[in-house]
């Protein structure tokens, strides 16, 4: 469910987390599986979701989405 993309010198690790979540709000599939199949997990809430290191600057995308507005001026 994870990869890493490689184009030229860059390095994008995802994964499909990243596009659906383990949520309680709106849609989020694997939740749904894993309570059908009655499988317990342990989910592990980061409030960066995600770093991105581009021209030598990074840019966190932060869960607060107005902390994630502010990111770009630091």
């Amino acid at each position: 469910m994870c990869t890493t993309l490689r184009r030229q010198d860059f390095s994008f690790d995802t994964g499909t987390v990243l596009i659906y979540g383990f949520g309680k709000k709106g849609v989020n599939p694997f939740t749904f599986l894993m309570n059908e199949l009655e499988e317990e997990i342990d989910i592990i809430e980061h409030a960066r979701l995600l770093r991105m290191n581009f021209d030598g600057n990074t840019i966190n995308f932060w869960q607060n989405y107005e902390r994630f507005l502010m990111e770009p001026t630091k």
